[in-house]
């Protein structure tokens, strides 16, 4: 069974995502990157320069997939605390007495994502007819709106 009735799939990374195949041919995968903090498992949610693995997924396919990396606002933790100071943002952040991530946990947790991020999409990518368009134009549109392809 194909989603016919979708013409995109927009969602946190993750397992879930991959229904994007049952999508129709040129259908659209919005993949937001959760921040993550660099101590837990490095940056890759914030790379721009190479497709996440579910671009790699998608890759040869005709889905259009397009990751965006969120930012550190869209975690409603510790908000508080000096982003300057990673050790007092880290403390907020896990329980120092054992290493254990107590309050962060990203597969766990609700996102705050931009409705700037959502209006991008849909005029970028979804409501325009692409066909015709050369790829470094679509590219460069999608780079200068901090999309990833």
């Amino acid at each position: 069974p194909q989603h016919y009735s979708l013409d995109a799939l927009v969602g946190i990374h993750g397992a879930q995502l991959t229904q994007g195949v049952l999508l129709p041919n040129d259908g659209h995968v919005l993949e937001l990157l959760p921040w993550v903090p660099e101590y837990l498992i490095g940056k890759w949610t914030q790379r721009k320069h190479s497709p996440t693995p579910l671009g790699i997924i998608f890759h040869n396919t005709e889905l259009n997939h397009i990751g965006y990396g969120l930012d550190r606002e869209s975690v409603p933790l510790c908000l508080h605390v000096d982003r300057s100071d990673k050790e007092l943002e880290q403390s907020c952040l896990m329980n120092k007495t054992n290493g254990v991530v107590q309050k962060f946990r990203w597969a766990d947790r609700d996102f705050n994502v931009p409705t700037k991020v959502i209006d991008d999409f849909i005029s970028l990518f979804l409501l325009k007819d692409h066909k015709n368009s050369p790829c470094r134009v679509f590219n460069k549109n999608a780079m200068d709106k901090d999309f990833v392809l």
